[in-house]
């Protein structure tokens, strides 16, 4: 009967003495499917996913504005940004704007939106950009895709929508879906009177500067 007992002791003793080692791989091996699974459904923001642009004023003389939802505006002091969204006014002198991929000049009396998918759209003015990656930009008689490597400017007025290449190529759209590719030294005048024309090919409305 002791011996028994005895046996019974040991037999518990040895199987303690497995149960903290087997313990603690159960935990480890716990944590390590939590990490794995945990990771797995972690989201992951793109690096594409821009949520602002930079804003450098080009003097202490130059005076613009951000234009929040509501039509309340705020006159920019110093480095601020720009969000999805909001208008960017410029009055005189010209402001830089720019984020890890971009960099952008917006001139006098120049005004741009921030679109909430990471697009800008030029209602006025002059801009100057140079992008490393693609960047979609809407005009008031073109939709322009730069891609990237794209140095060119955009000139946007109540008569006519104008694009320059200085480097690499830009995509261009007419409000009718007629498209084109442009060229380095290229560019091309839209027309307003003829932005809507389903017959016009703007192929044709390329120019070398």
């Amino acid at each position: 009967m002791n011996r028994r007992v005895a046996n019974n002791k040991k037999i518990l003793k040895t199987f303690k003495d497995y149960l903290v080692p087997i313990f603690f791989v159960f935990i480890i091996f716990i944590f390590i499917l939590k990490f794995i699974f945990g990771w797995e459904n972690t989201p992951v923001i793109s690096s594409e996913d821009n949520s602002s642009f930079w804003i450098t004023l080009s003097s202490l003389q130059t005076e613009a504005y951000i234009e929040y939802n509501g039509w309340k505006k705020s006159k920019i002091e110093s480095e601020v940004s720009l969000y999805k969204t909001e208008k960017l006014q410029v009055v005189s002198e010209s402001v830089k704007f720019s984020d890890t991929n971009s960099d952008f000049h917006l001139n006098k009396l120049g005004e741009l939106r921030f679109n909430e998918d990471n697009s800008l759209t030029l209602y006025s003015s002059d801009l100057w950009g140079n992008t490393k990656k693609d960047i979609n930009i809407e005009m008031r008689y073109a939709k322009v895709k730069a891609l990237s490597g794209s140095v060119f400017s955009l000139s946007q007025n109540e008569v006519a929508s104008t694009i320059y290449v200085v480097a690499w190529s830009l995509e261009v759209q007419n409000l009718s879906w007629s498209s084109t590719l442009l060229s380095k030294w290229e560019k091309i005048v839209i027309m307003r009177n003829n932005a809507n024309d389903e017959t016009s090919d703007l192929g044709l409305s390329k120019e070398s500067i």
